[in-house]
């Protein structure tokens, strides 16, 4: 049976006169096993001395270098090799070692011809975005650079991701943010990493087939994000390097320290850069040379060329050169080179990713252990504080643990995937699923399917409407069922901060009435508001003055006179605080605190009733944990609850502003003083 013959490969050093002799020798390959079938550029192979000592003159010499500023002859003269279309090169280990099988990619050139016309299209039409039209462009700003974050301190670009280097948070930029300012910036950005991403995947499939296949299972094993396009598994974010053209060679001036020679150190070394050209110049202008300094190569900058290389090594460019002579630069004349890059954080598990946000302030966090299935949550936990998912089991059944834990889960993942933009319609069409596909262990040791659960909150579509219709009309049958109970519970009925509320204000329209539960009354100069503080619970009560729980409130009374200008802080001060009388002792509770913005404040003071202090909760934090519970009036439960799931209820209910207290109908005022045990 016939065989098919294997080429032999061969190998052979090349002669590059006035070359440093410090700089690595190069070997010219044929029949290398790596390239893609069908190559039709050179391979090149260097040969390194893996050894401690070797390694470290080779660094030591690497960061003497500095970028070569002549055009392509002056280059040739020093021995330099120009990387042209289809070339690839190669990092051996051994200096005697001929075979090519372990060899590691170190960069690859793809010439403008080698790209598709789609992505050469649609990289022209992104530039044209983001440098804007050629009329009315100038050498000091084009319009990308009115939104993208600045990298460094030249005109550099962040357009995705950026890595915070001391917390090691991966995030988009800031200019990504909700913001009618950048709505034409988020299109342009949009526009630029598509069509960036999309001609960076090309260069990627000119990769050798074991470097590709690595990358790719590292992204898809991380869940990494894909920029630009969902092909895209091999850059994780992008950075715009723009320069105007200039008579001088050296970008420094423009492009500070990426326009000088430097090592990407940031980057992960086993990824690579790519770097795409698409610069608008005059066509008799030199585009300029990108060199991989430590290496001795370089490859000249044309429209439309790639280049693909590891940046770690030190690197760095020459401006275009206009002809001898030229003065005359035009002003829409402009160097733009795009950078996509894979940060090594995130590559090596060594990030947290900010995911979305919680009720509060403090947003979610993706953290290095969770992305690790390695990582035992038991053995790593932070907290000493007792949970539910962990410690429960001393008084929950299997079950219950298991039902309680996964109907966490989902509420967590709902939570998260609702802040997921609208133009997505994401939809979940089956929430049985998440519970059914997950068992457990009952207590004789049998495999158990969880149950679907019934209240699980649709995601999209008809069914999740029709799901708040059905919670809403149950919660309002629970919240009548409740006030229907409390009525009949004197302990309970005692304590309504609606029905003590209502008989103070009647107190005042009929002053020689009773006023049924005891009041104190501020009385700040006229033509100001006056605020009325209120026993909420007062009557008989079998609970010792000294561990019963007050509850007060604050309702607040139109000013004497009709003006709308804004009270003097001199009559603030003369006001002063509302006090109380406790255990002989005179207590002083404070105004509601105010914003120095004037905007609309709400919220509850707890006072202990074991001591004289007092313990300040908003609700403006209304994530933070407070539970209903802990408010001993009934109808206050009831618009703390409101506050955790809908805040523009709260809002309305409780509205007040710095300088006057509004008229309402409604007998509660914007600030509730309540006390708990």
């Amino acid at each position: 049976m016939p065989t098919l013959a294997v080429p032999l490969y061969e190998e052979k050093k090349l002669d590059l006169p006035g070359r440093n002799p410090l700089l690595p020798d190069i070997y010219e390959a044929r029949n290398h096993p790596k390239p893609p079938l069908g190559s039709q550029g050179r391979c090149f192979i260097i040969k390194y001395d893996t050894s401690r000592i070797a390694m470290k003159d080779m660094r030591d010499f690497e960061e003497t270098l500095k970028v070569p500023l002549g055009q392509r002859k002056e280059l040739e003269l020093q021995g330099l090799l120009e990387l042209k279309a289809g070339d690839y090169l190669f990092g051996r280990a051994g200096l005697e070692n001929k075979d090519p099988r372990g060899d590691g990619t170190t960069c690859w050139a793809v010439g403008a011809e080698q790209h598709s016309e789609a992505a050469r299209d649609g990289l022209d039409e992104a530039t044209d975005l983001g440098l804007g039209p050629k009329e009315t462009r100038t050498a000091d700003r084009v319009p990308l650079e009115e939104g993208a974050e600045r990298v460094g301190s030249g005109r550099c670009y962040n357009i995705a991701m950026t890595v915070e280097l001391p917390t090691g948070c991966i995030a988009p930029q800031a200019s990504m943010k909700p913001s009618d300012k950048c709505a034409k910036f988020h299109k342009m950005v949009r526009v630029l990493s598509k069509a960036i991403a999309k001609m960076a995947m090309e260069d990627m499939e000119l990769a050798p087939e074991d470097l590709k296949s690595l990358i790719r299972r590292r992204t898809e094993m991380l869940g990494l994000p894909r920029v630009g396009c969902h092909e895209n598994y091999a850059y994780q974010t992008i950075q715009c390097n723009i320069a105007a053209a200039q008579g001088a060679a050296s970008l420094a001036e423009q492009l500070a320290l990426f326009g000088e020679a430097h090592f990407d150190c940031k980057d992960c070394p086993g990824h690579t850069t790519n770097m795409q050209v698409a610069s608008q110049l005059p066509a008799h202008w030199d585009p300029g040379y990108f060199h991989v300094l430590g290496l001795g190569i370089f490859v000249a900058l044309d429209k439309h060329v790639s280049f693909n290389f590891q940046g770690n090594r030190k690197h760095g460019a020459s401006g275009p050169f206009p002809p001898d002579g030229e003065t005359d630069i035009p002003s829409w004349a402009y160097r733009f080179t795009l950078i996509s890059y894979p940060p090594s954080r995130m590559c090596n598990q060594t990030c947290r990713f900010r995911i979305g946000a919680t009720p509060g302030t403090v947003p979610f966090y993706l953290a290095p252990e969770m992305q690790n299935p390695e990582i035992d949550p038991m053995k790593v936990l932070g907290t000493g504080s007792a949970n539910m998912l962990r410690d429960a089991r001393h008084f929950m059944d299997n079950k219950s643990i298991a039902e309680f834990g996964a109907q966490t889960v989902y509420r967590l993942c709902n939570w998260f995937l609702k802040q997921m933009p609208t133009e997505l319609g994401l939809e979940r069409h089956n929430t049985d699923n998440f519970f059914t596909d997950l068992s457990y262990l009952d207590e004789s040791g049998t495999r158990v399917a969880l149950e679907p659960w019934k209240w699980a909150p649709p995601l999209g579509g008809a069914q999740e409407q029709e799901f708040m219709d059905r919670w809403r009309r149950e919660t309002q049958e629970w919240d009548e069922h409740v006030e229907k109970a409390s009525m009949l519970i004197p302990a309970r009925s005692l304590r309504s901060v609606s029905v003590s509320a209502e008989r103070t204000r009647q107190s005042f329209d009929h002053p020689s009435g009773e006023a049924g539960p005891s009041s104190e009354v501020s009385n700040p100069p006229s033509g100001t508001a006056r605020v009325t503080r209120v026993n909420a619970e007062a009557g008989p009560s079998r609970i010792s003055p000294r561990t019963r729980a007050t509850c007060w409130v604050e309702i607040p009374h139109p000013a004497t006179s009709h003006s709308s200008a804004k009270r003097p802080r001199e009559t603030e001060e003369e006001a002063g605080p509302v006090k109380r009388r406790k255990g002989g002792q005179t207590l002083q509770t404070g105004r509601p605190r105010r914003s120095a913005r004037n905007r609309p404040l709400y919220g509850v003071r707890f006072e202990d009733g074991e001591s004289d202090g007092s313990v300040e909760e908003d609700l403006e934090g209304y994530g933070s944990g407070m539970g209903g519970d802990e408010v001993e009036g009934e109808e206050a439960e009831r618009k703390v609850s409101a506050v955790k799931t809908e805040p523009r209820t709260f809002s309305k209910a409780f509205h007040t502003t710095r300088h006057q207290a509004p008229v309402s109908s409604s007998p509660l005022s914007s600030y509730c003083t309540l006390s708990r045990r």
